[in-house]
């Protein structure tokens, strides 16, 4: 398949959740947007118009944009046969999955639904490094775990999240320890939400 450029998939987003568009419905004006609650947002309005070109239309305007779903599902869904038993492997936990690889734009590949979780977070953040946080402190419960704690007898565990063999640490955000890179993602999460909810 493909790789699909950011620009690509810039085209493909809705202009008002900033997400892959679902559910794409088109106005006369030629733009699209997730039939809802963005376009459902527009509609609530007394006279709606187009965000980006401003152009006034009516409900009687919207039409589904069924080519574009169409084309998005062929995009997203690779074709994966498994009805026969097939499994596909995604290439950056490298789980064996039966559920279809998704792409991820972060990533640039098709991807299991664990890692492209992951990789949205760090690209709606923007984040291309680990945030650097108090070691300990507080009543942060971040920190290594000794071997006692994760009965491993130092050796590396695998990751509840990501599947991974790696070192696992302590996290406000995860209810058992994880790897570190699940463990920044989940606090950008935290933190994103936090600053949103502030706003």
């Amino acid at each position: 398949m493909p790789v699909l450029s950011e620009a690509l998939w810039e085209t493909l987003r809705c202009s008002i959740c900033l997400e892959t568009c679902k559910e794409p419905y088109r106005l006369p004006c030629e733009h699209f947007y997730c039939r809802g609650p963005c376009l459902q947002g527009l509609l609530d309005s007394a006279q709606p118009t187009c965000p980006n070109c401003r152009r006034a239309f009516s409900r009687a305007d919207v039409v589904p944009f069924r080519t574009l779903n169409n084309i998005m599902n062929l995009i997203e869904t690779p074709q994966q046969n498994n009805q026969q038993g097939e499994v596909a492997i995604c290439p950056i936990c490298t789980r064996q999955v039966g559920a279809p690889l998704k792409w991820s734009a972060h990533f640039a590949e098709l991807v299991c639904a664990d890692c492209w979780s992951t990789g949205e977070v760090f690209r709606k953040s923007n984040v291309d490094e680990p945030i650097q946080t108090e070691s300990s402190g507080g009543n942060r419960r971040s920190g290594i775990l000794t071997a006692e704690q994760n009965n491993q007898q130092g050796k590396e565990a695998v990751c509840p999240c990501c599947r991974q063999k790696k070192p696992l640490y302590m996290s406000e955000i995860f209810v058992e320890p994880v790897c570190n890179e699940c463990r920044m993602s989940g606090e950008v999460a935290l933190e994103l939400t936090i600053n949103e909810t502030k706003v």
